[in-house]
């Protein structure tokens, strides 16, 4: 997964693109809509949420719902169960487990 620096530098680069491509071709936010696959479903599905203003709609297949995973081990757990997983399942950091009062 991108450092979460690098994924807001994405997606406020894709919002400003649409803005911008909104203006220069005099359209508004009825004829802009944003759609993903995969990584991708979940990159719209950020967009859609942090800028509703210039999205009409977003359309994502396959992808995780936002917030679900925040590491690898995470993202595999919840595409294997088909949910997120519990807070304190497996965090990149082990944080979890020490918050649970573990060694982690």
């Amino acid at each position: 997964m991108r450092p979460p620096d690098a994924r807001r530098r994405r997606t406020h680069f894709l919002a400003s693109l649409t803005r911008k491509l909104t203006r220069e071709l005099g359209l508004d936010r009825a004829a802009a809509f944003v759609a993903g696959f995969s990584a991708g479903a979940v990159t719209a599905a950020i967009l859609a949420d942090t800028y509703p203003e210039r999205y009409a709609a977003a359309g994502m297949d396959s992808g995780l719902a936002r917030g679900s995973a925040h590491c690898g081990i995470s993202r595999l757990k919840t595409m294997r169960r088909g949910h997120a997983p519990d807070a304190l399942d497996a965090p990149a950091t082990g944080v979890g487990k020490r918050a649970a009062g573990g060694r982690g």
